[in-house]
């Protein structure tokens, strides 16, 4: 009746569980023997399980572990009711509460949908909020002010990005695109060819910055004149999130709402389903690409985390680890340039709020808020000190600079 697992320094404990019916799970640590629950100590972890449960539940080295659904106690590989139950050992590092700090003084109240760090001053940072436009700070999130002048009354900017040469880029929620090149102290519109349609992501070219593409609720659209004309690259598609091949950039990828994933291989004039392996992921909210293999990509989805190794030819479901006890819909998703195996991830859920990988997505773990803070709909790696993690959450900035350990 109690499942007794021994962990190394650094493994964590990950608890499988399937059912064809809602059962609640509770988790023990305990010494002796353990035949009454209410006996016992509050539960360090309560869960629910429906269909296929996997929740990591750290590093308990040593420890005895007795595992309650509903009323029945089962041990390791025990089945009842259609209802299964085992544990595994998973070697990934522990996590911690972490070292986060709430940097948000002076940003607005409301959803920050967006961040873009300068490359060539890192503690410059633009963030997009919900309804009230751009904020900026020049020291690291200490102080952040609006910097909105032009954008339209109740702004919405979904995407914002950053060329080398400092000019900013934001695409919002039904108004398309604007574009400052003053470092945020002016805004003017950039939407000839994409009208008022909602712009949900950019990217720009690594090796021209006058080329842009952004992913619409219209399709894919591309400038080549840093968004003085748009034309459409891809029509049809409620295009979400789209990323550009930083080593070929004609090669690019859009993650769609309804019909998958597509790639370009030459700058977008003809596209191609690449989609395989997707089937159950559901609308592609985020995607990720790994700046030194450039053939492996990360798509954050409504069903959890994909991953491709052969530039999009093949994907596969990467979400050991991760919490699902409300879905597993990603927000957020961000890789860290010089050590391409790590990844955070946001949830879109109140409940949960980060889960990193030093793995290239093997295993996840989560990462914890003060105050239990969720939803993180933007997460951003400081591209020069990339130990240096921002979050963006409702009226909340939190920022680590220890990789969010």
């Amino acid at each position: 009746m109690v499942v007794t697992v021994n962990t190394s320094a650094g493994q964590h404990v990950v608890v499988h569980a399937t059912s064809n019916t809602a059962l609640r799970a509770q988790i023990y640590r305990t010494h002796e023997s353990f035949t009454n629950p209410s006996a016992e100590t509050t539960p360090f972890k309560t869960f629910s399980v429906l269909n296929t449960t996997d929740v990591d539940i750290g590093d308990h080295s040593g420890e005895t572990l007795a595992v309650i659904l509903t009323n029945q106690q089962f041990s390791e590989g025990a089945t009842a009711n259609t209802l299964t139950l085992k544990l595994e050992i998973i070697s990934s590092p522990p996590p911690t509460s972490g070292t986060w700090q709430d940097v948000s003084t002076g940003i607005g109240q409301n959803i920050i949908f967006s961040f873009a760090i300068d490359p060539k001053q890192t503690s410059t940072i633009y963030a997009g909020v919900q309804s009230i436009g751009v904020y900026k700070t020049t020291d690291s999130g200490k102080t952040w002010t609006l910097a909105s002048n032009g954008l339209p009354s109740l702004a919405t900017p979904l995407a914002t990005v950053i060329d080398p040469a400092s000019t900013v880029y934001v695409g919002l929620l039904g108004g398309g695109v604007f574009k400052s090149t003053d470092q945020g102290q002016n805004w003017q519109s950039v939407s000839t060819g994409l009208g008022s349609t909602t712009v949900s992501d950019l990217a720009i070219d690594p090796s021209n910055s006058s080329i842009l593409f952004a992913a619409t609720s219209s399709g894919v659209f591309k400038t080549v004149n840093g968004g003085s004309a748009w034309s459409s690259s891809l029509s049809g598609q409620n295009a979400h999130t789209i990323i550009i091949d930083p080593k070929s950039p004609s090669t690019v990828f859009a993650g769609t709402t309804t019909a998958g994933m597509f790639k370009t291989t030459n700058g977008g004039t003809n596209w191609a389903s690449a989609s395989n392996g997707l089937a159950s992921a559901g609308a592609i909210e985020k995607l990720a690409i790994d700046p030194q293999t450039t053939a492996t990509l990360y798509a954050g989805t409504q069903n959890g985390v994909f991953k491709t190794t052969d530039g999009g030819l093949n994907w596969s479901a990467m979400n050991t680890g991760l919490q699902t006890t409300f879905g597993l819909d990603v927000e957020s998703l961000a890789i860290d340039p010089k050590n391409p195996n790590v990844l955070y991830l946001g949830y879109k859920s109140a409940q949960f709020g980060l889960a990193k990988t030093t793995n290239g997505g093997s295993n996840w773990f989560e990462l914890t808020f003060p105050n239990n803070a969720g939803d993180v709909a933007a997460v951003a790696v400081d591209p020069v000190n990339t130990l240096t993690v921002y979050a963006g959450l409702i009226g909340t900035v939190l920022r680590s600079t220890t990789g969010g350990q």
